[in-house]
């Protein structure tokens, strides 16, 4: 099963972790900087204070007195560099974090009230990430999430982890994942040889990803339908 950043699923907060991001790169400060990154998602309000908030300002300098491994604010910075560049947000193959002029844009959104020409522009940066396993499998991970929940109407938001596990687009890749939907989360896990902590982290974004584009319908009960648009589960 691929893994999948998880630190933020909220799109109105990856914009504003993003327009961190670009303030950092345009003042000439170090974007690959986990603890200049961090303290900036911290003060963006992206990254928390912990289970009991407490003062930014105060938050900061207790965790400046632990090791950088137990800073907190330092695994956001990570897992969300890590997203934006799933996203082609940034480009930092080459040593300095570059954002992209789709990670300029996105950045625009920062603090602005959610319309449509939001949920248009994330709805295509979405749809358009690939993500490839340690193999080279190649998938659109959430093309795949759209059309698992069209052939399972009514899946539950738990088993559209499935779409992470699909190594390609291909029809083949989506019967078998299809079929591991109808077993139990319990025996889904045994079968797939993965811990449970990876399996509740590949559940976390991208159906929420999915209910904030309007992409899927959930029901009281807390199942997925697609949402009536058409072309909505089709892949490039």
């Amino acid at each position: 099963m691929k893994g999948f950043p998880n630190q933020v699923a909220e799109l109105p907060k990856i914009a504003d972790g993003i327009k961190c991001l670009v303030d950092i790169v345009d003042a000439g400060r170090n974007g690959r900087d986990d603890g200049v990154f961090g303290e900036g998602l911290v003060r963006a309000r992206v990254a928390g204070t912990g289970h009991k908030p407490k003062p930014i300002d105060q938050y900061l300098a207790e965790q400046r007195l632990k090791s950088a491994s137990n800073q907190s604010f330092r695994t956001t910075a990570r897992g969300l560099r890590e997203l934006y560049r799933i996203m082609n947000l940034i480009d930092d193959s080459a040593g300095p974090v570059v954002v992209t002029p789709l990670g300029r844009t996105a950045a625009s959104f920062s603090g602005k009230k959610w319309d449509e020409k939001q949920t248009d522009f994330w709805r295509g940066v979405i749809r358009d990430i690939e993500h490839s396993d340690e193999h080279g499998n190649t998938s659109h991970p959430y093309q795949v999430l759209l059309r698992l929940v069209a052939r399972k109407p009514g899946i539950t938001r738990a088993k559209c982890a499935l779409a992470l596990e699909a190594r390609d687009d291909s029809a083949k890749e989506l019967d078998r994942i299809a079929a591991l939907a109808d077993l139990s989360e319990s025996d889904i896990i045994d079968k797939l040889g993965v811990s449970q902590s990876n399996w509740d982290n590949a559940k976390k974004v991208l159906p929420k990803f999915a209910e904030q584009l309007d992409d899927v319908v959930r029901s009281s009960g807390g199942t997925f339908v697609l949402a009536d648009a058409p072309g909505k589960a089709e892949t490039t």
